[in-house]
């Protein structure tokens, strides 16, 4: 007698009885087969969704043209020309838009329009020389950088904020440089002393500086000394680098091409802050090129306001 076993059907993939709960498809809420069963003429949940929905605008035809990479550039190059800013500027109307470190020192004279002999520049300075605050200061920052080649340090006599640049020897005769000092006088009198303060480093390419704080007095200083010479000489001058005017005190010139890195490491960007009280206002002539440091006061003008 042939006993046969039952046949059993071997089910592949998942165990029938584990889907014996589920809804068939027709009881599945939100689930139609297109074109089977009673599904298929079973019209969508939301039917009126988009009932009022306006016909989508055609978009342009896509461009095949490939945009062009931008070429990598030196943070240097791209800096703002004028002094690195890395602290919020509480005058930024008059002290101009913040920057990133330069990345590299340059030579600041390598290209530079300078006086041949004989040969002057007319400048406003505020001469910080004659303030022991400031000299030390300029001191011990020139202490950290001494070891570095390639830094011309501004001599502690004529540590100065130019403040505005006149013009020329060949258009600024002697009698018209007494004349601005007499006009100067008129239109600064009514300013009194301005207290400022100094400990922040910026950095430039060319130079490295200690900002001087608040801008906005410095700023009607230089305004006034603007004026004069334009009243004077029929021409405004103009702002020594790019504008708008950020009153620094530099403390070395670059002269060298170098990484700036290790001299930011070296000088931080910040030192113990000093007060000063700017109270006199300066016309010097520089004689030849800059770094020779020929200078020559021609007078000075006090700020006599009251505070």
């Amino acid at each position: 007698m042939d006993r046969r076993r039952p046949h059993r059907s071997r089910h592949l993939g998942s165990n029938p009885r584990w889907n014996r709960s589920r809804p068939s498809p027709e009881r599945r809420p939100g689930r139609h087969r297109r074109g089977t069963g009673q599904n298929a003429d079973a019209r969508p949940r939301n039917a009126t969704r988009d009932r009022h929905a306006l016909p989508r605008r055609p978009g342009p035809p896509p461009d095949p043209t490939p945009v062009p990479r931008q070429p990598a550039r030196d943070p240097a190059q791209t800096a703002d020309p004028r002094i690195q800013r890395r602290s919020p500027d509480r005058g930024c109307r008059h002290g101009g838009r913040m920057s990133p470190l330069p990345a590299n020192m340059t030579d600041r004279w390598r290209t530079r329009e300078e006086p041949g002999p004989g040969q002057g520049t007319v400048y406003w300075h505020m001469l910080m020389g004659d303030h022991p605050a400031a000299s030390e200061l300029a001191q011990a920052a020139q202490g950290r950088l001494a070891d570095f080649p390639g830094l011309h340090m501004t001599p502690a006599k004529w540590l100065h904020i130019t403040t505005h640049v006149a013009g020329s020897t060949d258009e600024i005769d002697d009698d018209q440089q007494q004349d601005m000092l007499a006009t100067a006088k008129s239109l600064l009198v009514k300013l009194p002393p301005v207290d400022v303060t100094l400990g922040r480093i910026l950095y430039h390419p060319e130079a490295i500086a200690v900002a001087v704080d608040p801008v906005s007095p410095l700023a009607r200083i230089r305004e006034a000394v603007r004026e004069t010479t334009l009243k004077v000489t029929g021409r405004e001058g103009r702002t020594e680098g790019a504008a708008p005017w950020t009153p620094h005190m530099t403390i070395a010139y670059s002269e060298a091409e170098q990484p700036a890195g290790p001299i930011i490491n070296a000088l931080g960007r910040e030192l113990p802050t000093r007060q000063v009280t700017i109270n006199t206002v300066t016309l010097v002539v520089q004689r030849g090129a800059e770094r020779l440091w020929d200078w020559h006061p021609v007078g000075h003008v006090r700020l006599t306001g009251h505070r």
